[in-house]
């Protein structure tokens, strides 16, 4: 059989001659041919020398079972010689080849209150790693706008490593996107990055069941023999587990995830840590008084709507919107303290029923609560 080399970087179709003296294969090749016609491959399959095909993308469909397919990696690691020369970035070669958007994080776990089970997970990984065993995906449930994306951004900036998010609503979108969602993870396993990989709202693939079903069997497989490697941890998360569990009983089955956490609303530990980053981002002239005096307010004031009792009743978003707010003040009072809280309806309020149920399943399905 031919072989078919597939090679993004120019730097292969420049020197020819070093598939001939064994520079850049093992077989010494009386010809190359650079992007071969049908013409051309039909005639080099009768032919008796030594020749093998040049292209950056895949064989023809009609001759995909005639040849051999070689993938040659890029010659400046993860760029090629071309990105290099161009000064471009490997946060914006991977945007521009997979559509992922790169995350530079700027919090760790000092800015993550409590998550003690999460935490001590993110240990447990470390002393694999140590062993050479790569972590299975994380599933984080949570309401939405709780935290569970802060919560990987502090792990990513923990590990002081880049964040890489994946859109499903574009992947969905693409003609094929089984093959998209294949293409990136082949892309991790050939370069080997390290990074964290965000699969935020897991449960638009239920658009696609055989999307889905393929993404399950990825996931299953992933940093086994039989699947792709990631140098790094996969999270995904969702606000609705039952129809995931509705439509994909097996979605949950035991080693498919590392850990299942429930990203619940924040303890007071937890939320007057997010209080104090988000004062300190949007410049609001607050003491530390004043912050724990807002989470008092807030709690007081929503007091019948708080299915948490012990923790706050608002989200992590909501914390945001309310410090956003307090920024229009150059000093901060009881009086602004409680005419901003009552304008702030926590997601308690609108969808209390929603909620419960969502903390229910994530206890009946044996989550663990953050």
């Amino acid at each position: 059989m031919l072989e078919w080399f597939l090679a993004e970087d120019k730097a292969y179709y420049e020197n020819l001659e070093k598939f001939k003296n064994k520079e850049y294969s093992t077989v010494v090749y009386d010809e190359i041919i650079v992007l071969p016609t049908d013409k051309e491959i039909k005639r080099s399959l009768l032919s008796q020398n030594r020749i093998a095909f040049l292209s950056p993308i895949l064989p023809p469909l009609e001759f995909i079972n005639v040849v051999i397919v070689k993938k040659l990696k890029n010659l400046k690691g993860v760029l090629t010689t071309q990105e290099e020369s161009a000064g471009i970035t490997i946060p914006q070669s991977i945007e521009s080849k997979l559509g992922l958007k790169t995350i530079e994080p700027e919090l760790t776990f000092s800015n993550l209150g409590g998550a003690k089970m999460f935490k001590d997970w993110a240990s447990r990984v470390d002393i694999a790693k140590e062993k050479g065993i790569l972590p299975k995906p994380v599933f984080f449930l949570g309401v939405p706008g709780v935290g569970k994306t802060f919560s990987v951004q502090c792990y990513a900036g923990e590990k002081n490593l880049p964040m890489l998010e994946l859109n499903i609503e574009l992947i969905l979108e693409k003609p094929n996107p089984i093959s998209v969602i294949n293409s990136i993870f082949e892309y991790f396993d050939d370069t080997g990055i390290e990074c964290i990989l965000l699969m935020d709202e897991i449960e638009q693939m239920l658009q696609s069941k055989a999307m889905l079903g393929q993404l399950l069997t990825i996931l299953s497989n992933l940093n086994t023999p039989e699947g792709y490697k990631l140098n790094g941890v996969l999270f995904a998360t969702s606000n609705n587990v039952k129809d995931l569990v509705y439509n994909f009983p097996q979605f949950f089955r035991h080693g498919r995830w590392s850990e299942k956490f429930f990203n619940n609303y924040p303890s007071k530990e937890e939320a007057l840590a997010v209080m104090k980053l988000y004062a300190s981002k949007f410049k609001v002239n607050i003491d530390d008084s004043m912050i724990e005096k807002a989470y008092i307010l807030a709690n007081q004031y929503y007091k019948k709507y708080n299915l948490e009792e012990k923790r706050s009743v608002y989200a992590q978003s909501e914390i945001a919107y309310l410090f956003e707010k307090l920024t229009a003040y150059l000093k901060i009072d009881d009086k602004i303290l409680m005419n901003e809280i009552a304008m702030v309806d926590p997601l308690q309020v609108t969808a209390q029923q929603a909620i419960q149920k969502l903390i229910a399943d994530s206890r009946s399905n044996k989550f663990k609560e953050m």
